[in-house]
């Protein structure tokens, strides 16, 4: 037994793929069509994972992939009943509001905390663990303050309980891993000592990767935001040495993952920003994602208007994706979702493949046909913020890499 656990603990640890899927509670079929091709790690909230075991069960057994759950506990900031009711099943997702600003955790509530959070992701079949976290500020922040004392005692935890050795009774063993989730405002980046001793912060702390979770951010948001959140990201992985994933900033992505991050997590058709503030509902339009246009558009639950241009945009410019016919939208649920997710692993294995040297070229030839189809069909052409991402981590980079040797 010793030599089988000495013989699966020191299995790499598979790359990240460049696109980590969100599957949501009625998903399934993604993952069956799929057959988990090109997608190694698939993402679930906590919420997913209790009202559906089975998906992340069978990601696991069947298909061999790795499964990171999202404990989504800065949803512990709202009041109990603004948390959606599958959240609340979870182990921490019924108590009082976390505000330690006027009520601090305990040593010992701060380790309950923890011990709650790890045991639901063991349950959740988990391999890459999420330390509770919440919405916070810079350096400066108590709730920064509080998650950074909730990181480092999960990570004692995470090692102790040898969760990042692999589990010799599961069909495929694979080791763990334990990112820490970083939920920030993109506005309280702005003032780059604070992002820089952010990343400081964290790029000290021995987790084997982090998770950007940026709430108000997307492709046309001010390129000032924009630049702060991408010098903030590429800091932290030039720093840390360790894979960084971003989440929560839509379609902009997929210029991050271009510019040489190592993923994004996305929901597929939804679930793509992050929204803090307010309960959380469901309904509404759902988009689709058009790799022609590196753009979303509204093929069902949208005005009339709306569907009569993504009819001129599928007419003019027929989709390959297999998933519905060429000149027609995808109809309903099913194939507005295969078509999506078909369309970005396509997207984001294509853009994780080029060199940082080549990125900012590659990505201005693809926007330029993007721009070109988007005159076709009528539709706006891609915001200037995707070669903002690009420009910025360069310098980043090279910022970072002339300190490294000592220059001014």
């Amino acid at each position: 037994m010793a030599s089988l656990r000495l013989l699966l603990a020191s299995a790499p640890v598979p790359a990240l793929p460049p696109l980590i899927a969100r599957l949501g509670l009625h998903d399934q079929f993604l993952l069956d069509e799929s057959q988990g091709f090109r997608m190694d790690v698939i993402a679930r909230s906590i919420s997913q994972a209790k009202a559906d075991p089975s998906l992340a069960r069978r990601a696991r057994d069947e298909y061999a992939l790795g499964v990171l759950i999202d404990p989504d506990t800065w949803r512990n900031q709202h009041p109990v009943a603004d948390r959606p009711p599958n959240y609340r099943k979870a182990l921490f997702g019924r108590g009082a509001p976390i505000d330690p600003a006027r009520r601090p955790l305990s040593a010992s509530e701060e380790t309950a905390y923890v011990r709650a959070v790890l045991e639901e992701e063991v349950a959740a079949r988990a391999t890459i663990f999420v330390p509770p976290y919440h919405l916070a500020g810079g350096p400066d922040c108590p709730v920064r303050s509080l998650d950074l004392r909730l990181a480092r005692k999960a990570i004692n935890r995470f090692r102790s309980l040898r969760l990042d050795e692999p589990r010799p009774n599961d069909p495929f063993p694979r080791a763990g891993q334990i990112f820490l989730c970083i939920c920030i405002d993109a506005r309280d980046l702005f003032d780059p000592p604070g992002r820089h001793m952010l990343a400081h912060l964290y790029s000290q702390l021995e987790a084997d990767g982090f998770i950007v979770k940026v709430a108000g951010l997307s492709e046309r948001s001010r390129e000032t935001l924009v630049r702060a959140v991408a010098d903030f990201v590429f800091a932290l992985k030039t720093m840390s040495q360790r894979p960084v994933i971003i989440a929560g900033v839509k379609n902009l992505a997929y210029a991050f993952v271009a510019a040489g991050l190592d993923a994004a997590m996305l929901g597929i058709g939804e679930g793509e920003g992050f929204s803090p503030r307010g309960r959380a509902r469901g309904g509404g339009a759902r988009p689709a994602y058009v790799s022609a246009l590196l753009r979303n558009v509204f093929t069902e639950n949208a005005s009339p208007g709306a569907l009569f241009r993504a009819e001129i945009l599928f007419e003019r410019v027929p989709c390959d994706c297999g998933h519905h016919a060429r000149k027609r939208p995808p109809l309903g649920p099913r194939e507005r979702k295969l078509h999506t997710l078909t369309e970005r692993l396509r997207d984001f294995n294509e853009a994780a493949a080029w060199s940082e040297r080549e990125a900012t070229t590659k990505l201005t030839a693809r926007i330029r046909r993007a721009n070109k189809n988007a005159l076709r069909t009528g539709f706006e052409a891609a915001p200037g913020t995707f070669l903002v991402v690009a420009e910025q981590a360069d310098r980043t980079r090279r910022r970072l890499r002339r300190i490294a040797r000592g220059e001014s």
